[in-house]
């Protein structure tokens, strides 16, 4: 649901093919960045997820400085120590590392940088800027960008193999203990797309 709604935003902005494809390196930047937060959530405790991913700004600036040439006030460097290292003191309560959860964190936060990185330099560009026409459009063709590139994923990491036992879940509602998937999941389509509309 939130796909078709972002794709009605994307038709209502006036951007020519060239444009759009323009937009293609936040997108799989995007793809890489969710990729790679899902995963480290899952690939150890949720804590250590948490503050790997709380490390972010510092890698954004890494990128920026060494990719992009773009420097950063002393003030602001410094704000990122207490930034990171509250988070790191609020998560570090079940603290459970594993060398996947990090991998995939930090693969996340470089993800993240670059897409930041990419979205300035994209829109610095004055007749995409006015053609996109807003945040809310961006975020859209972003996110249509990032599907394209997730979809062949689902088959190369074999989750296909598995849409006989998704549907079984789908027509139970899900799994013993834990219903309502059908709503939740609709709800989780439905609730983003006014927000982004609306921006």
């Amino acid at each position: 649901m939130n796909i078709l709604l972002s794709a009605c935003v994307v038709c209502v902005a006036q951007c020519s093919f060239a444009q759009v494809m323009k937009l293609a390196p936040l997108g799989f930047w995007a793809a890489t960045a969710h990729c790679g937060a899902v995963y480290a959530m899952s690939a150890g405790a949720v804590s250590f997820g948490q503050i790997v991913k709380a490390a972010e700004p510092a890698f954004a600036v890494v990128v920026g400085y060494f990719v992009y040439s773009k420097t950063e006030s002393k003030a602001k460097i410094c704000m990122l120590v207490p930034i990171i290292g509250g988070i790191m003191i609020a998560s570090a309560q079940e603290l459970d590392f594993t060398v996947a959860a990090l991998v995939a964190g930090c693969t996340a936060n470089v993800a993240s940088a670059f897409r930041g990185q990419e979205n300035k330099r994209v829109l610095a560009d004055p007749a995409l800027k006015e053609a996109i026409g807003s945040a809310a459009n961006v975020y859209a063709i972003t996110t249509l960008w990032a599907t394209v590139f997730l979809f062949p994923v689902i088959f190369v990491s074999g989750e296909y193999a598995k849409m006989d036992k998704f549907r079984e879940m789908w027509a139970a509602d899900g799994l013993p203990g834990f219903k309502d998937l059908t709503f939740n999941t609709l709800m989780a389509g439905a609730c983003p797309a006014p927000m982004h509309l609306h921006a």
